[in-house]
This record gives C-alpha cells, sequence and structure tokens, in this order.
C-alpha cells in the first residue's frame, strides 16, 4: 500500500503512513493526543481538525456531525478522515487534550505523613484480684480515646484481650482523638 506525509500544526511534526490510516491514528503514532471522548468512534464530534488536501471525502457521520460553514472551512472529525495523500492537518487547541498525561518524570516533594486513621498496637496490663478493672475503660486509657463505643464492642473487648494475651490492635480514627 502507499505511503503519504503528514504534516500536524501547530506542533510542526510529520510522518508518512500507510494509505487508509486514519487522521487521529496518525496523530497518537506521534504522540498529538486529539480530544476524542467517543474514542474515535465517530460519535462525539470533539477530534475536530482543519485538513488541507489529502484526505477521503467526507463521510456520512461528518455530514451529520458538522456544521455547514465547518465543512465549507475544511473541517473534520480526525477519526473519519482517512489519507489519500499527502495531507496538513491543523489541530485547533480545543481540540488538542490536555487533560490527563501519564507522568515519566518528575520531582518529588516532601509532605508529611499525618494519616488520619492509624493502627495502634497496645498491651494492656492483666487484671488483679482485689483491684477495680474494667476492660473497656482501661483500653481506652491506654489508647487516650474519650469514651464512646458501640455495645457490640465493649462486649467483645474481654474476650478478645484474653484470647490474645492482653495485647491488641486498634485502628483509631484521629478525629476520635
Amino acid at each position: 500500500m502507499p505511503e503519504h506525509t503528514v504534516q500536524f500544526l501547530p506542533s510542526g511534526q510529520t510522518a508518512s503512513f500507510e494509505e487508509g490510516t486514519n487522521i487521529r491514528d496518525a496523530a497518537l503514532e506521534l504522540g498529538i493526543i486529539i480530544e476524542s471522548t467517543c474514542a474515535g468512534i465517530g460519535t462525539c464530534a470533539k477530534c475536530k481538525v482543519k485538513m488541507e488536501r489529502g484526505v477521503s471525502p467526507l463521510a456520512e457521520v461528518e455530514r451529520q456531525l458538522l456544521a455547514p460553514h465547518e465543512i465549507a472551512k475544511g473541517i473534520r472529525l480526525s477519526c473519519q478522515a482517512r489519507l489519500t495523500g499527502d495531507a496538513i492537518c491543523i489541530v485547533p487547541q480545543e481540540s488538542q487534550a490536555f487533560g490527563m498525561q501519564i507522568m515519566t518524570e518528575g520531582r518529588q516533594g516532601h509532605f508529611p505523613l499525618n494519616p488520619d486513621i492509624r493502627k495502634r498496637t497496645v498491651r494492656i496490663p492483666e487484671p488483679r484480684l482485689g483491684d477495680k478493672y474494667f476492660d473497656f475503660s482501661v483500653l481506652l486509657r491506654e489508647l487516650d480515646l474519650p469514651p464512646q463505643a458501640q455495645l457490640e464492642t465493649v462486649r467483645e473487648i474481654p474476650f478478645l484481650l484474653r484470647d490474645n494475651d492482653f495485647t491488641v490492635t486498634a485502628v483509631v480514627d484521629g478525629s476520635a482523638s
């Protein structure tokens, strides 16, 4: 199949592609990202480019989605226009995709970690005969938390403490302390 040269403006990049390649795919191969929320199936009309020679006749979808004054100016949908000869493609700023890009390098900033949720492992003293001891109160004192919990949690704490040799890991919401 013959190849044709396409020059993309304003980037100035030029490359050769096989006849029949759509302009959107040619641009992507050069790293030029043309906005197309429909992924190139011809339904969003966001991939408008101005073509100067070397492209296929208007597709039916372009006749439906482009205004007559756009067609008169040579505006095409890059996903529908196919190479038939050497071409010049002007990608207007509104069709250039700048929103999301994959970063391949950058600088690492210093951000202190201060998570709102923390895991804290505590070992509380075992109860001794004669001491007033309420497992939940002792645990809250060790975690330095205000007394608030659901009844089911309060009921399970004695079993958890004794099953784990009075050592537990609590997940604490920082807004509670």
